[in-house]
């Protein structure tokens, strides 16, 4: 059987110091576009990033976080249906369990920790592969990392 791998790209801007891109966790990788969705991963790197910035004495207030995703799941999971799903015991229309309902219920936590705490803003935005190819690009970097170490590695 062939491993397949998922990676994240997070880009928050040209030239950034944040930009960020790691291999998914192999166990989070189940071979379905649900499984591998790197939202709480995302949600990591952005703490991160305020630390970073933070300890580096960068005051730069964050108003407003716009995640962009190919993903349709996750843009219409968190916009769209997370308050019906919630209010159906995390069931989905067909009376079955939600998909990755734990995933949803972190990104909802930090949503709120950022929106209430940090008065900051959160958007989801549905967007074309093609038209978020920087953060496809540092995924795409990470699994080409990831694919010379494993070839060095077997030899």
């Amino acid at each position: 059987m062939v491993e397949t791998q998922s990676a994240v790209g997070i880009y928050f801007g040209d030239k950034n110091c944040y930009n960020i891109s790691y291999l998914l966790d192999s166990a989070f990788d189940r071979h379905k576009s649900q499984a591998t969705e790197p939202w709480p991963a995302f949600v990591t790197e952005i703490k991160r990033a305020w630390v970073r910035r933070a300890d580096a004495g960068e005051n730069l207030p964050l108003n407003q976080l716009v995640s962009k995703s190919d993903s349709e799941y996750l843009v219409r999971g968190i916009t769209d249906w997370i308050s019906k799903w919630k209010n159906n015991g995390w069931l989905y229309c067909k009376r079955q369990p939600v998909a990755k309902a734990p995933l949803f219920k972190l990104i909802e936590l930090y949503i709120g920790r950022l929106e209430r705490g940090k008065k900051v803003v959160v958007k989801f935005w549905m967007v074309p592969r093609a038209q978020n190819k920087e953060a496809n690009c540092l995924a795409k970097m990470a699994l080409m990392k990831h694919s010379t170490r494993q070839r060095t590695l077997g030899d």
